[in-house]
C-alpha cells in the first residue's frame, strides 16, 4: 500500500542525509521532489507546502548540528505530512462516538453518502453498516439512488446479506421522499443509524447537485460522507474539493487503498476539502474497511525499524 509515496520520501531523506548539503543544493534536491510528488497524485498546492516546510527547517546550520542527518531527515519529512493532515477541521471524528450521542439523544444518526458512479460507494455503505453490526448500532438503508438503474437492486443485495431494512421507493421518484421515510423508519423501530446512498452524480451535473441539496435538507445529515477512490488519483481530490463547495462535506472515505501505489490522492483530498477521512477500504469483503489517521498513515510512510 502506498509503496512509491513511502520510496519517495525514503530515497529523498537518503540523498539529503549523505553529505553536507547547502541550501543550493537542497533546493535542487526539492524541485525534483516537487516533481515527483505531483506525478505520485499529490495536488501542486500541497507539494509546495511540504517542500516549504522542508527548506525552512532543513539545511545549513539547522542540520550540521545533527550527526544522524538521515534520522532528522526522516523527522522533517514526517512532519511535513503530519502537518498537511493535521490540518483539517475536525480531524478526529468518531463515527461510533458520534452514534452513541444520537443513542443517548432517543434519535437516529443520518449518514449521509455522496461521490460519483464506479467508485465503490454502494459497497462502503454496506461496509459500515457491517462495522456499525460488529459494535452494536442497528442500521437502516435508505435507497436514494432513483437514478441509475440497478441501484436499488444492488443496496438491497447488500442489505439481504447483512439482514438490514431497506427503505425504497420506484425509480424516478423523488429522493428526498426516500430518505425522509427511512429516517422515520428509524426513529418508530429505535434503529441506531440510517445509511443513506445518493445517485453516483458527476459532480458538474446542477439538476442532480440540486436533488442532493434537497436531501440534505430533509435529511439534516450527521455526517456528509464523500467516497472516492485512490485509483482516480488527481480526480479524487478534485471531486471531493467540488462537492465540498457544493453542498460541503464532513470527511471522507477512501477505496481501493489496497491496490493503490502512489498514495498521493489521500494527502491531496485532504488537503483541498480541509476535511479527515476516516476510513480506508482495502477490498471487497465487508470487513476490509480501516481506520485512518494521521499516525496510521505516517507510519505506513515511515515505518519504524
Amino acid at each position: 500500500m502506498f509503496e512509491k509515496l513511502k520510496n519517495s520520501f525514503k530515497d529523498f531523506a537518503n540523498k539529503i542525509s549523505t553529505k553536507t548539503i547547502t541550501d543550493e543544493n537542497l533546493q535542487k534536491q526539492l524541485s525534483k521532489f516537487q516533481m515527483e510528488l505531483v506525478g505520485l497524485d499529490i495536488a501542486i498546492e500541497a507539494v509546495e507546502e511540504i517542500c516549504e516546510y522542508i527548506k525552512e527547517n532543513y539545511g545549513g546550520e539547522k542540520v550540521s548540528r545533527f550527526s544522524r542527518k538521515k534520522t532528522y531527515a526522516q523527522k522533517i519529512l514526517r512532519q511535513s505530512i503530519i502537518n498537511i493532515l493535521n490540518s483539517a477541521e475536525n480531524v478526529n471524528i468518531d463515527l461510533l462516538k458520534l452514534c452513541e450521542e444520537k443513542k443517548r439523544e432517543g434519535i437516529p444518526a443520518v449518514l449521509l453518502f455522496l461521490g460519483i458512479n464506479g467508485q465503490g460507494k454502494t459497497t462502503t455503505i454496506a461496509k459500515i453498516a457491517y462495522y456499525l453490526q460488529k459494535n452494536n448500532y442497528s442500521s437502516v438503508f435508505a435507497a436514494c439512488d432513483t437514478f441509475r438503474a440497478g441501484a436499488i437492486e444492488q443496496l438491497q443485495k447488500h442489505a439481504n446479506n447483512l439482514g438490514i431494512k431497506l427503505i425504497k421507493h420506484d425509480y424516478k421518484t423523488d429522493a428526498a421522499s426516500v430518505a425522509f421515510d427511512a429516517i422515520d423508519h428509524a426513529e418508530a423501530k429505535n434503529v441506531n443509524v440510517v445509511l443513506i446512498d445518493t445517485a453516483g452524480r458527476m459532480e458538474t451535473n446542477q439538476n442532480l447537485i440540486r436533488e442532493l441539496e434537497k436531501i440534505i435538507r430533509v435529511s439534516e445529515p450527521t455526517l456528509k460522507i464523500f467516497v472516492g477512490s485512490l485509483l482516480s488519483g488527481n480526480t479524487a481530490y478534485q471531486q471531493a474539493k467540488i462537492f465540498n463547495e457544493k453542498v460541503g462535506i464532513d470527511c471522507s472515505i477512501l477505496t481501493m487503498a489496497d491496490a493503490d501505489i502512489k498514495g498521493g490522492a489521500s494527502v491531496s483530498v485532504i488537503y483541498s476539502t480541509k476535511k479527515p477521512i476516516i476510513f480506508l477500504g482495502t477490498g471487497q469483503s465487508y470487513n476490509d474497511l480501516i481506520p485512518f489517521n494521521a499516525e496510521y498513515f505516517v507510519d505506513l510512510l515511515f515505518p519504524k525499524h
